[in-house]
């Protein structure tokens, strides 16, 4: 779904992208994905999780599954990514929204 290249954003204190990191291939970009939400995520915050895709939500169901195995309690919702936002990003986009505990940006 990622195809060769995957670039990694998270929204800067500004409200604009930055890309934090890039993994080359699906393993590596889903490996990098779920990291990311060991690292920040906090249940105290809440547990709903959101899951937007952009015509690969085969994807979407495979990293639902995977944080499932690890987190039983999550409250996860798969999405559809709007037409406004898919025009400047294609498909096979997909993104892991969540509250969290740490923000580096």
């Amino acid at each position: 779904c990622f195809n060769e290249i995957l670039e990694l954003y998270s929204l800067d204190s500004t409200g604009k992208l930055q890309t934090i990191d890039k993994k080359r291939g699906d393993k590596q970009a889903m490996l990098s994905l779920i990291e990311r939400f060991d690292a920040s995520y906090d249940p105290d915050m809440g547990n709903t999780v959101y899951i937007s895709c952009a015509d690969c939500k085969d994807v979407a169901e495979s990293l639902k599954s995977k944080l499932l195995e690890k987190y039983p309690d999550l409250d996860i919702k798969i999405t559809m990514l709007s037409p406004i936002i898919g025009a400047h990003t294609g498909p096979d986009m997909l993104s892991l929204i969540y509250y969290g505990s740490k923000r580096k940006y």
